[in-house]
């Protein structure tokens, strides 16, 4: 097939999926954003922050999958390139009987663990405040296992280049926890254990809904079989998978652990500010999210048939539309005091140089983002993972240290800090790349 045709249809199904996610992103962020006053009226400011605190174990297990979910995406968009269907299957059956193994590792290890700990101390919780933590943690964390191995559903989707089924099903999701929220605020007294299953259910219901869809009705070439389990390709997998795995471990301290230091250090109430704020700026990067979730399978495409000129000219594209955003940011910012009085009333007070630091570190998080999704649709992860690898372990002592002093905006300092290397060093690899001049470790 000609070069200008493969690139016309690589940019139509890219246009495509960017239009319809960015339907999805917009439903579902309307949705989560609702979730907000209404789980807050339904609860009060103090439990409200708690769950936060509780649910940032879903963001954990939802990245959590060894690497496995981004390396099965782009194993199989290279078998895809190749036309191999039998390797594509072999490597969607691989990968999900592998995730099974660990789920049942981690079901079984893990409730032992969640019930030995004192959560109570842990996030410095007052016993007569809240009844059942252990319980409530331990049955979220069995939904977040579950969801653990059914969400790789939406990994196949990715890897065929139709990246928004994926918003789809958290659209779905996000809309069912809405439902939930809102009749048992009809329905019953604020319980926290009610919220911790509505939220927690949610997701992995959707999945369990669109498997038998997906493997049995669009992709059955795909399906999961043992007879296709390939002791030879879980090497393969895995070398790949490992990579991508010290970036979603390092990602989860610098992404994920804010709300437990905050509640550690100040209490639950002080989640519930910070993460507000989190919030309101986590538009710009679910409309970057709409953008790259393309990219990513297609630059694995086009890097397999070595069109460099087709991922110079993504990245263009690209850095238009970062700089789009970074000045909306900003916009955002100056506006946010009123914003937040019409979002969540006034009885919430979030200080403006806490909503300014936020600006800063989603403006970080979008120029390494942007770059980081092109090297990763490469395979270009050894820089990657050293540097977040070190901004992990930067990250506890440094927010802790500059927490004590500055409070809130302390904590955020420390984050912008850390991950300012990640998206100088993800530019300079990319450009590296593309100009055919990395060279060692740049080039891995």
């Amino acid at each position: 097939m000609p070069l200008k045709k493969i690139t016309d249809r690589r940019a139509i199904v890219i246009g495509r999926n960017i239009a319809a996610s960015g339907v999805f992103k917009c439903v579902d962020t309307l949705a989560y954003l609702l979730l907000v006053p209404l789980t807050i009226g339904y609860l009060n400011e103090y439990e409200y922050g708690l769950w936060l605190s509780i649910n940032t174990i879903s963001v954990w297990v939802n990245t959590f999958d060894i690497g496995l979910g981004s390396g099965l995406r782009n194993r199989l968009g290279e078998a895809m390139a190749k036309g191999d269907e039998e390797a594509a299957r072999k490597y969607v059956s691989t990968a999900f009987f592998i995730l099974i193994g660990i789920a049942l590792i981690l079901l079984g290890g893990g409730i032992v663990a969640v019930r030995s700990i004192d959560w109570y101390s842990l996030l410095n919780v007052r016993y007569e405040a809240v009844s059942k933590l252990t319980e409530i943690i331990t049955i979220s964390y069995v939904f977040f296992i579950l969801n653990f191995v059914l969400k790789f559903v939406g990994n196949v989707y990715q890897a065929m280049q139709k990246p928004a089924v994926m918003p789809l099903m958290n659209c779905a999701g996000h809309i069912i926890a809405l439902i939930s929220v809102f009749v048992l605020s009809k329905l019953t007294v604020g319980s926290l254990l009610f919220v911790a299953i509505a939220y927690s259910s949610a997701l992995p219901l959707v999945y369990i809904i669109a498997y038998p869809i997906t493997f049995k009705r669009i992709y059955p070439f795909l399906r999961p079989s043992l007879r296709y389990f390939d002791k030879g390709r879980v090497g393969n997998l895995l070398n790949l998978s490992l990579l991508f795995f010290v970036l979603q471990v390092a990602g989860l301290v610098l992404f994920s652990l804010s709300n437990f230091l905050i509640s550690n250090m100040f209490g639950p109430e002080m989640v519930t500010p910070f993460n507000i704020s989190q919030k309101y700026f986590s538009v710009l990067l679910v409309s970057l999210t709409i953008v790259l979730a393309p990219i990513w399978s297609a630059v694995t495409d086009a890097f397999a048939k070595n069109e460099m000129s087709w991922i110079k000219a993504a990245e263009k594209r690209l850095s238009r539309c970062l700089a789009l955003l970074i000045s909306v940011a900003i916009v955002m910012s100056s506006v946010s005091p009123a914003v937040y009085r019409i979002w969540v009333g006034s009885d919430i007070t979030i200080p403006f140089e806490l909503t300014a630091l936020m600006a800063i570190y989603t403006i970080i998080l979008l120029w390494s983002q942007t770059y980081g999704n092109l090297l990763n649709g490469m395979n270009k992860l050894h820089i990657q993972a050293c540097n977040t690898i070190f901004a992990a372990l930067l990250f506890y002592p440094l927010c802790r240290y500059l927490g004590f002093r500055y409070q809130l905006e302390g904590i955020l300092m420390g984050m912008c800090i850390v991950n300012i290397p990640g998206a100088v060093l993800n530019t300079i690899q990319y450009y590296l790349v593309s100009q055919g001049k990395a060279k060692g470790l740049w080039n891995k």
